[in-house]
């Protein structure tokens, strides 16, 4: 059964190195993205609709130029912020401390995950040190300087801050 959706945000799971590849190189394009529907399980998801992808490719000539480009540097800053909101919806976010200009995709800056038993747990990317995490309310978890975690229930808001600074070199 064909199904057309309209969606500015979806989670993919499943997605296999090549596939992943295709996607992140899509992100914004008109794509045919074809896998298994299911309903969001948790805040954790950050969006209602949810597939487990199988294959993927793009609608247009734009997407297909997309397809064949470089993906898009990621910059290398000496510092940034992250931000990680739980609630009825979970929001990820990364930032130049400077600019305020957020840093995308935000999946290479921000490190996270959601254990068996519904702790949520973050960190910077590699190459960095996570300095001065905040938690608000501050019972919800803690940060012990490589990483942070929420220990409250994801439906409950909570909202973790944390500044990367990249690791010097030896």
């Amino acid at each position: 059964m064909l199904v057309s959706l309209r969606v500015s945000e979806l989670r993919v799971y499943e997605a296999d190195r090549g596939t992943g590849e295709i996607l992140d190189r899509l992100a914004g394009q008109r794509a045919a993205v074809t896998g298994q529907l299911a309903p969001a399980a948790s805040g954790y998801d950050g969006t209602t609709v949810v597939i487990s992808v199988s294959a993927v490719k793009p609608m247009d000539a734009i997407g297909e130029r997309a397809l064949r480009g470089k993906l898009p540097v990621i910059n290398t800053l000496d510092t940034y912020d992250a931000a990680i909101r739980t609630g009825p919806r979970l929001a990820v976010e990364a930032k130049d401390p400077k600019s305020g200009k957020p840093r995308r995709p935000v999946k290479e800056y921000v490190d996270y995950w959601l254990t068996p038993t519904g702790v949520l747990w973050a960190s910077c990317r590699d190459g960095y040190a996570l300095r001065s995490g905040r938690i608000s309310p501050e019972e919800s978890g803690e940060c012990d300087g490589q990483q942070c975690s929420l220990s409250k229930p994801l439906y409950e808001t909570v909202t973790l801050t944390f500044r990367c600074e990249k690791k010097l070199q030896k």
